[in-house]
């Protein structure tokens, strides 16, 4: 596999949809590896704080629940990246 200029993986043989569930794993942990836990956090934040700001600034206060449910979501993913390192670094060291 190799990434593409814009950050795209590119594969000769496959395509993503045509991996099978092991191999589209590897790739989603590999790309969500690259990204620092504390940037899940300032997204769910940053969720939170939009999400407040539309409900008060508008008559749609649906769209600002669905953006408020981002964060939870946000703050998961945050949580499996954790500990997909830490039990990556688990395993390295022994």
């Amino acid at each position: 596999m190799q990434a593409t200029p814009n950050g795209a993986i590119h594969e000769d043989s496959k395509d993503f949809f045509k991996m099978n569930k092991n191999e589209m794993i590897k790739v989603m942990e590999t790309k969500t590896a690259q990204v620092p836990s504390h940037i899940y956090l300032g997204l769910a934040a940053g969720a939170i704080a939009l999400s407040a700001g539309m409900f008060v600034m508008s008559r749609r206060k649906d769209i600002a629940n669905f953006v408020g449910l981002w964060a939870p979501s946000l703050l998961l993913l945050g949580l499996y990246n954790k500990s997909m390192k830490s039990m990556e670094a688990n395993l390295k060291r022994g």
